[in-house]
């Protein structure tokens, strides 16, 4: 949760609080909610997930930087290519949130029927 143990249970709280407020300020955005259905389905360059969310390329990438800063997708480069994908933590990890993005809820892998 950023790097520094809490100490006491206060510290504990503060930091759990203050990591669920970050992921729920990167999903206050309808784009980033798109994105992160994407890239559910697998990882996806910048390009391909601008085109799939009907975005320019730089506003993807400014939400793939919000949602990077919440933990909620890594990135990897090859050549000048950018890849993102969910975080681990988000698609396989323990808690409330990561439970609402595992599994196909009958959605067939998706956030939502479309």
């Amino acid at each position: 949760m950023g790097g520094m143990t809490p100490q006491t249970p206060r510290d504990f709280k503060d930091a759990a609080f203050g990591h669920t407020a970050r992921i729920g300020a990167a999903l206050g955005n309808a784009t980033r909610v798109e994105i992160m259905d994407v890239l559910l389905q697998g990882e996806r360059s910048v390009e391909s997930l601008a085109q799939q969310v009907a975005a320019s390329v730089a506003n993807t990438s400014r939400h793939l930087q919000i949602l990077a800063a919440a933990g909620m997708v890594t990135r990897r480069a090859e050549g000048t290519t950018r890849y993102y994908r969910v975080a681990d933590d988000v698609s396989g990890g323990g808690g409330a949130g990561a439970d609402a993005y595992r599994g196909d809820h009958g959605t067939g892998g998706h956030l939502f029927r479309g």
